[in-house]
């Protein structure tokens, strides 16, 4: 009589796992129209300064959330004069047809008073210390 091995389901499934990548993204780049509402929130908000608000500066990676109506870029400004001014990350919300900046920050955006729904932050790549 012969004899069946079997393959043991946990290590193959271990391998298996680990072939995987470890978090899956579901965001994605904004289309052009998109990019454009950006731009023009970050223009008529009073979280930036003057000469960001001027549109002296550049979207960095801009990413819309596939889980809910926000977006998270870098915000970088360009010829800003004398003052040299740092990057900043900022969120974005839309709010009926509009795109709104919400926040804006070198740390923990979407993190504080703001309430970011923990599977869009996942989703933007987020990460809040506890």
């Amino acid at each position: 009589m012969r004899q069946i091995h079997r393959i043991a389901p946990l290590p193959l499934l271990v391998a298996t796992a680990a072939a995987l990548p470890a978090v899956a993204s579901a965001d994605r780049a904004p289309i052009r129209s998109e990019r454009v509402e950006l731009r023009t929130a970050v223009v008529r908000s009073s979280l930036v300064p003057k000469s960001v608000r001027n549109g002296r500066f550049k979207l960095v990676r801009p990413r819309i959330s596939t889980r809910g109506r926000w977006a998270l870029s870098t915000i970088t400004p360009v010829d800003a004069g004398a003052r040299k001014l740092d990057a900043v990350l900022g969120l974005f919300q839309s709010r009926g047809s509009r795109w709104r900046l919400v926040e804006v920050g070198t740390a923990l955006v979407g993190c504080g008073k703001l309430i970011v729904p923990r599977d869009v932050r996942r989703d933007l790549g987020i990460r809040c210390s506890a």
